[in-house]
């Protein structure tokens, strides 16, 4: 993107693997919200890591951002419009003051939501965070077609 002329990124993550811990039982009663990551990679994720790392959580996140400003509207409705047919349908266009400053926020996430854990208590063997960690790899390789489909539309 950034060897275009008319173009150029603000901000990128070309995606990753974070697993999320929700909050026990104990915390959910007493009205505590939000938990902490437990796991993240930009890579494909381990099944070695995984099976301790991911103990701890349950919302696993895939996700592709990236922030292109580009030279004026009608580039950054071609950047816009590349990033929907590679099928990145969460992107979209900002205009800024007088329409000066054109930001194309092109998003792709994929989500599961897999109960793990609960309050430190592993719920499920080690052969099933296995074949969550498996699930999760096949859905980063999904991530990274998309990214191809996109550079290819651009």
């Amino acid at each position: 993107i950034n060897a275009h002329p008319a173009v150029y990124t603000t901000s990128s993550c070309s995606g990753r693997i974070s697993v999320f811990g929700e909050p026990g039982p104990q915390d959910r009663a007493a009205g505590r919200k939000g938990g902490e990551w437990v796991y993240a990679t930009h890579e494909r994720a381990s099944a070695e890591v995984g099976t301790e790392g991911w103990k701890g959580g349950w919302t696993i996140n895939l996700s592709t951002r990236v922030c292109v400003c580009a030279h004026n509207a009608l580039t950054g409705q071609a950047v816009l419009g590349a990033a929907r047919a590679a099928g990145m349908r969460e992107s979209g266009l900002t205009l800024g003051s007088g329409g000066r400053r054109v930001m194309v926020g092109i998003r792709y996430s994929l989500r599961l939501e897999v109960p793990v854990a609960d309050g430190g208590a592993v719920l499920v063997p080690d052969s099933y965070i296995r074949y969550i960690v498996d699930l999760a790899n096949e859905k980063y390789d999904q991530n990274l077609d998309k990214i191809r489909k996109f550079e290819a539309e651009l």
